[in-house]
């Protein structure tokens, strides 16, 4: 079984809601019609039973002034014979069965008494009442008038001479309206296929066939990543050939802006190429430096006596030459005072004239007699400058220094050496002049 598409579902569900919205408000047409209708049926049923109630009224009334009893059953049989009414009876007063109805008693029903008493009629719809299922029930007094009191000396004008009581179906009005309203709900039955068969023809062929395509030359755009002879017939001036219009204007400015930046791909690949060759020429530089400066380092650091101190004098990096020289490790030189190698015979003076000048921000230049860690002594040339900040604040000091005890030593050894040739030849000269003045 073929599955439906989106828009099969689409136009399904379209119809479906339409019929269903035709559905209800057809009913909804029927049911007002229908009451409209039973209440207009009701209203020229009563309007028609009340005017016949009259006209029976009046034949009876006529016809019992003329003081014969005859001419009233005859108007009564009349009335049942032709099947104008469907219950009629004839309830005369009390006075008029003294004088004309000997031997018979007057015992109406409680209704009819509360007529003949009250002097006023009574109207009240009635159901399932003496053979019909809905009607009206009409009980009106014949009041008597100046001329009935000829015939009937018994009674005063005004007086009650009888009561008529009528009761008239409408079962006849409902039936016409019943197929009246047959008839409606059929032609609206009607009106509802004929509308569904003129929906589905005018959603199938005017709104979801261009859907349909649409959809297609998208699914085809979408598969060929971006084909520009995907096209859409534009059909007519109507909202679909618009958007056709615009689908195809939209598929040109596509294909333009495609070769613009598979130009665009191309010079941009070029360029990453060359900045690719140009990114890994300055890495290898960067490295080939990289390598030279830490070369350097490993140079300076093991050749070259640096260390460097906070403002108090407290050490936080030292070289490998230093803990060489000094014969201390980096770990038992840093964090600690800087005096950790001072020599006890170097002069207060000299480091009082040393802080003073660096503490201003210059350079201290000497020599410096230092202790080793087992306690052999060391000269050094030092030369000491102070760091700066980013503020041109001074955050600690560096000093450089050249081992220069071999130096020293020898100066010692030419010292010494000086001094006894000085002693020999004295000792020399003294013993001369002995000789000679022996």
């Amino acid at each position: 079984m073929k599955q439906l598409g989106f828009f099969g579902r689409i136009r399904n569900r379209f119809i479906l809601s339409f019929a269903a919205i035709v559905v209800i408000l057809t009913a909804v047409i029927i049911g007002a019609l229908w009451l409209d209708y039973r209440d207009m049926t009701n209203k020229a049923a009563e309007e028609s039973m009340s005017r016949l109630s009259k006209s029976i009224f009046q034949t009876l009334f006529i016809a019992m002034s003329g003081g014969d009893s005859k001419p009233v059953h005859d108007a009564l049989q009349k009335a049942k014979d032709d099947n104008i009414v469907d219950r009629l009876d004839l309830h005369v007063s009390r006075e008029i069965i003294e004088i004309f109805r000997a031997g018979e008693t007057y015992n109406p029903p409680a209704e009819i008494g509360a007529v003949f008493d009250g002097k006023t009629e009574v109207f009240q719809p009635v159901e399932n009442f003496a053979g019909i299922k809905r009607g009206a029930r009409y009980i009106k007094p014949f009041l008597a008038e100046s001329q009935c009191t000829d015939c009937h000396t018994n009674i005063q004008v005004g007086q009650v001479l009888g009561v008529m009581d009528l009761t008239l179906s409408q079962d006849k009005y409902d039936e016409i309206s019943a197929q009246s309203i047959q008839r409606v709900v059929l032609i609206m039955l009607a009106l509802i296929v004929v509308s569904g068969i003129i929906m589905n023809f005018v959603s199938t062929h005017l709104i979801f066939s261009p859907l349909y395509e649409l959809r297609d030359a998208v699914k085809r755009l979408a598969s060929t990543a971006g084909d520009p002879d995907v096209r859409l017939q534009e059909r007519g001036y109507n909202e679909f050939g618009e958007v056709a219009h615009h689908f195809n204007r939209f598929i040109d400015k596509v294909y333009v802006i495609n070769r613009r930046l598979a130009t665009e791909q191309k010079k941009t690949q070029k360029l990453l190429e060359e900045r690719e060759i140009e990114f890994q020429r300055r890495v290898e530089e960067v490295r080939k430096s990289d390598r030279e400066q830490r070369r350097y380092v490993e140079i300076v650091d093991s050749n070259v006596i640096i260390s460097r101190t906070d403002l108090s004098g407290v050490i936080t990096s030292v070289s490998e030459a230093f803990c060489r020289v000094s014969g201390y490790t980096k770990d038992e030189l840093v964090n600690m005072p800087h005096n950790i190698v001072r020599h006890p015979t170097t002069p207060a003076q000299t480091f009082a004239e040393l802080w003073h000048t660096i503490k201003a921000g210059g350079v201290w230049q000497g020599e410096m007699k230092n202790r080793r860690k087992d306690g052999v002594a060391y000269w050094v040339r030092m030369v000491i400058s102070p760091l700066f900040d980013d503020a041109n604040e001074i955050k600690g000091y560096v000093a450089v220094c050249l081992d220069i005890t071999e130096q020293k030593e020898l100066e010692a050894l030419m010292i010494k050496s000086t001094d006894q040739d000085a002693e020999a030849a004295a000792a020399a000269t003294k013993n001369k002049k002995t000789l000679r003045f022996e």
